[in-house]
């Protein structure tokens, strides 16, 4: 009781920053908005299947939702890597049933604030430089 456990996405799963004394919400961490990027992208999905043709440490998924859109959520398993050093990355092309551009969202590793950029698509694959922090991959909001 004193220190307000919980199960499933409760704060010991190190989402929520709460004060122990005064039992007040002091704000969320990344991880919360991580979670709830991730869920955003499921809520409205058929299915979520891996992609195969990739090596053991890449992991490529799809997620056909109910409107008849695709899109995709993707890391690479890049092994462990210091503090101060930049994260490494390897390139992931993802083929994906569209023509023009797709949009790439970061996973939030930083504050609440959702990172996005616009990928060409080539010879039907958008390529990605990617490592341990997931994207997601969608039709770009351009309307390609």
């Amino acid at each position: 009781m004193l220190t307000f456990g919980g199960a499933g996405t409760g704060p010991w799963q190190g989402m929520i920053d709460r004060d122990l004394v005064s039992r007040r919400l002091r704000g969320y961490r990344p991880a919360f908005y991580a979670l709830r990027q991730a869920a955003d992208e499921i809520t409205e999905s058929e299915s979520v299947s891996r992609l195969l043709g990739y090596d053991v440490r890449t992991y490529v998924y799809e997620i056909r939702r109910t409107d008849g859109t695709v899109a995709y959520v993707f890391w690479a398993d890049i092994g462990l890597w210091l503090p101060g050093e930049a994260m490494p990355t390897r390139p992931v092309r993802v083929p994906v049933p569209a023509e023009g551009s797709m949009d790439v969202e970061w996973t939030v590793t930083d504050g609440d604030t959702l990172v996005r950029e616009t990928l060409p698509i080539v010879d039907g694959f958008v390529v990605v430089e990617v490592g341990s922090i997931p994207a997601f991959l969608f039709p770009a909001s351009g309307g390609s």
